[in-house]
Protein backbone atom coordinates (compact mmCIF):
# COMPACT_ATOMS: atom_id res chain seq x y z
CA UNK A 1 0.00 0.00 0.00
CA UNK A 2 1.53 3.75 -0.77
CA UNK A 3 2.49 5.73 1.90
CA UNK A 4 2.42 9.23 2.05
CA UNK A 5 5.01 11.32 4.10
CA UNK A 6 4.29 15.02 5.24
CA UNK A 7 6.59 17.03 7.61
CA UNK A 8 6.31 20.88 8.60
CA UNK A 9 8.54 23.05 9.66
CA UNK A 10 8.85 26.16 12.16
CA UNK A 11 11.99 28.36 11.24
CA UNK A 12 14.01 30.11 14.05
CA UNK A 13 12.90 33.40 13.91
CA UNK A 14 15.58 35.23 12.36
CA UNK A 15 16.07 32.69 9.42
CA UNK A 16 18.14 33.73 6.68
CA UNK A 17 15.28 33.38 3.59
CA UNK A 18 18.56 31.73 1.69
CA UNK A 19 18.74 29.31 4.10
CA UNK A 20 15.52 28.41 2.63
CA UNK A 21 15.76 29.17 -0.57
CA UNK A 22 18.89 26.42 0.00
CA UNK A 23 16.88 23.84 1.56
CA UNK A 24 14.05 23.73 -1.06
CA UNK A 25 16.68 23.39 -3.86
CA UNK A 26 18.14 20.65 -1.59
CA UNK A 27 15.30 18.80 -0.59
CA UNK A 28 13.79 18.91 -4.66
CA UNK A 29 17.03 17.66 -5.77
CA UNK A 30 16.96 14.86 -3.78
CA UNK A 31 13.10 13.98 -4.58
CA UNK A 32 13.57 13.92 -8.28
CA UNK A 33 17.43 11.69 -7.69
CA UNK A 34 15.47 8.55 -6.07
CA UNK A 35 13.49 5.87 -7.77
CA UNK A 36 11.37 5.47 -4.82
CA UNK A 37 9.80 8.71 -4.51
CA UNK A 38 6.42 8.63 -6.95
CA UNK A 39 5.42 12.20 -5.90
CA UNK A 40 7.02 15.08 -4.06
CA UNK A 41 6.09 18.66 -3.12
CA UNK A 42 7.63 21.22 -1.00
CA UNK A 43 7.17 25.02 -0.40
CA UNK A 44 7.28 27.42 1.80
CA UNK A 45 3.61 29.00 3.33
CA UNK A 46 1.87 31.69 1.66
CA UNK A 47 0.52 33.38 4.70
CA UNK A 48 -3.07 32.77 4.10
CA UNK A 49 -3.31 31.36 8.22
CA UNK A 50 -1.73 32.92 10.61
CA UNK A 51 -1.22 29.76 12.58
CA UNK A 52 0.95 27.97 9.83
CA UNK A 53 3.76 26.48 9.66
CA UNK A 54 6.72 27.73 7.80
CA UNK A 55 7.64 25.03 5.62
CA UNK A 56 6.25 21.91 4.49
CA UNK A 57 7.42 18.74 2.35
CA UNK A 58 4.73 15.85 1.07
CA UNK A 59 5.72 12.86 -0.40
CA UNK A 60 4.31 9.96 -1.81
CA UNK A 61 6.34 5.84 -2.12
CA UNK A 62 4.90 2.71 -3.16
CA UNK A 63 5.38 1.63 -0.11
CA UNK A 64 6.57 1.84 3.66
CA UNK A 65 9.92 -0.25 2.53
CA UNK A 66 10.60 2.98 -0.06
CA UNK A 67 9.41 5.26 2.60
CA UNK A 68 12.45 4.02 5.06
CA UNK A 69 15.00 3.82 2.06
CA UNK A 70 13.86 7.40 1.62
CA UNK A 71 13.92 8.54 5.65
CA UNK A 72 17.74 6.32 6.08
CA UNK A 73 19.11 7.88 2.50
CA UNK A 74 22.76 9.29 3.60
CA UNK A 75 21.88 12.54 1.51
CA UNK A 76 18.83 13.00 2.95
CA UNK A 77 20.09 12.65 6.79
CA UNK A 78 23.09 15.22 5.26
CA UNK A 79 20.22 17.78 4.54
CA UNK A 80 18.80 17.35 8.15
CA UNK A 81 21.97 17.86 9.93
CA UNK A 82 23.40 20.74 7.93
CA UNK A 83 20.37 22.50 6.74
CA UNK A 84 17.14 21.33 8.51
CA UNK A 85 18.49 21.17 12.16
CA UNK A 86 20.10 24.82 11.86
CA UNK A 87 16.93 27.10 10.88
CA UNK A 88 14.57 24.54 12.47
CA UNK A 89 12.53 25.74 16.09
CA UNK A 90 9.69 22.72 15.48
CA UNK A 91 9.31 19.84 13.31
CA UNK A 92 6.14 17.39 13.00
CA UNK A 93 5.70 14.72 10.22
CA UNK A 94 3.06 12.33 9.58
CA UNK A 95 3.32 8.94 7.75
CA UNK A 96 -0.16 7.10 6.28
CA UNK A 97 -2.02 4.73 4.04
CA UNK A 98 -3.07 5.40 0.72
Amino acid sequence: MAIRHVVCFKFVDDVDPASVEALRDALAELGASLGEVLTYELGRDVGANAASWDFAVSATFGDAAGYLSYRDNPRHQEIISEMVNPITAERVSVQFEL
